[in-house]
């Protein structure tokens, strides 16, 4: 099965957006699997065991950016979703195509 890492927003100016994020990402999840791929997305996963790290400290914001594209080096394919391109997406999808990995963008994906 291949392995997607899913790209998409997670900061915003609230906790509350943060949150909403982390939802969609959820959503896009479900709907890469349903795709019969192997879902990757890390808007959530880095909470269950490091809740301290921080997206706001640019310190901690680097360790977690560095830890995705760990995560994205064992992927076979790069999800763009929505319209919106992050700076920490910006980040991921040079990081693909610099290590040939394949990108695709959908801003229809229900």
């Amino acid at each position: 099965m291949k392995k997607v890492f899913i790209c998409s927003p997670l900061r915003t100016k609230t906790k509350k957006g943060i949150k909403e994020n982390q939802k969609n990402a959820q959503i896009y999840a479900k709907f890469v699997y349903q795709k019969g791929y192997f879902p990757i997305f890390t808007h959530i996963y880095f909470d269950l065991f490091a809740p301290e790290l921080k997206d706001n400290n640019p310190k901690q914001r680097k360790k977690i950016i560095n830890m995705g594209l760990l995560l994205l080096k064992s992927c076979d394919e790069l999800w763009i979703f929505g319209d919106i391109i992050s700076e920490g997406m910006k980040q991921e999808i040079k990081f693909a195509k610099k290590n040939k990995i394949k990108v695709k963008q959908f801003n229809k994906w229900k």
